[in-house]
């Protein structure tokens, strides 16, 4: 029996504004049984929160190319202090991997 059927299935919201790594992570939370909703931007991911009650993990990007990044969109989901986002995650991957090339 795989791993997913022996889990309750979970929402969980996807920030990043980069496709391909979004899709890669997209698939992966999916082969993992959770219900995965994507947004590329800071905007969007408040819109989904605010918008929907079904969430129960928020992965975000930081460092979000287009409007408000991944930190502001954080602070403004704390802030509004929507519920409904019972966990938020913040992932800086990207950022790591660029301070270590320029190093």
């Amino acid at each position: 029996m795989p791993a997913q059927d022996n889990i309750e299935k979970r929402t969980m919201s996807l920030v990043e504004d980069e496709p391909l790594v979004a899709i890669v992570e997209k698939r992966t939370l999916e082969k993992a049984g959770y219900t995965v909703i994507t947004a590329s931007t800071g905007e969007k991911a408040l819109e989904i929160v605010r918008n929907d009650a079904d969430r129960d993990l928020i992965l975000m990007d930081i460092d979000l190319d287009d409007g408000i990044d991944g930190t502001e969109a954080a602070e403004q989901i704390l802030k509004d202090n929507d519920r409904r986002a019972r966990t938020l995650f913040q992932f800086q991957f990207r950022y790591a991997l660029h301070h270590e090339y320029r190093r």
